[in-house]
């Protein structure tokens, strides 16, 4: 499975829960959106890809700043809002937790 990994305090957590599920029946490869998560993800032993080494993954996973009722999202703070667009519309999926 290939999973897009954000940029943030929530994104951070997303990663830190995948690490301790990583085992020897259980594998993931991750394409991080900014160097702190890839250090982060590096940590736990993450196989890892750039950005434009796949034209699609199976998830993106990140966090977003703010949710509207009608869940229109502001996003940006952390200041990898371009890689974070590119990861994201390769997904398959979109994990946005808040």
């Amino acid at each position: 499975m290939t999973v897009g990994l954000g940029t943030g305090s929530t994104a951070s957590i997303a990663v830190e829960l995948l690490g301790n599920k990583l085992s020897e029946n259980f594998q993931i490869t991750g394409m991080p959106t900014s160097i702190e998560t890839k250090r982060q993800a590096e940590k736990w032993g993450m196989n890892l890809i750039g950005i434009d080494e796949m034209d699609s993954i199976d998830i993106a996973i990140d966090g977003a700043d703010e949710v509207s009722p009608s869940l229109d999202l502001i996003k940006g703070l952390g200041g990898a809002l371009l890689r974070e667009k590119k990861v994201e519309k390769k997904g398959k999926g979109i994990n946005h937790n808040c």
